[in-house]
């Protein structure tokens, strides 16, 4: 999967970002303004979304966590770890100036 595919701007709709999940697959897409890591946009964020009764066509920002895990790529070997500990599907991987250079999924883990 190409990290582009994972990438959906913040004022995209909230219906927008349910079909970029549904079509990769990975229940996770990446807020990234020039690649610069922002927001995740997760299945659960979306379904807490809808149940506070917000509209499907509002922007995808406001169901973003603007506070996510991450790790660097130095901490790579700890993604496990992670992981585990916060009970999370995937984690971006951040270069010095907290751009994402890769992502690593639970799944291709052997956790």
């Amino acid at each position: 999967m190409k990290l582009d595919e994972l990438l959906i701007e913040e004022d995209r709709t909230v219906l927008e970002a349910m079909r970029r999940l549904d079509v990769t697959g990975c229940r996770i897409l990446f807020i990234a303004p020039q690649g610069k890591l922002a927001a995740v946009v997760t299945d659960s964020d979306i379904r807490r979304y809808i149940l506070r009764g917000k509209p499907l066509s509002g922007p995808v920002r406001e169901a973003a966590n603007y506070h996510p895990r991450s790790i660097t790529v130095e901490e790579r070997g700890s993604a496990r770890k992670l992981l585990l500990r916060y009970g999370i599907d995937a984690l971006p991987v951040l270069d010095k100036r907290g751009h994402i250079s890769d992502v690593i999924f639970e799944g291709d883990l052997d956790v």
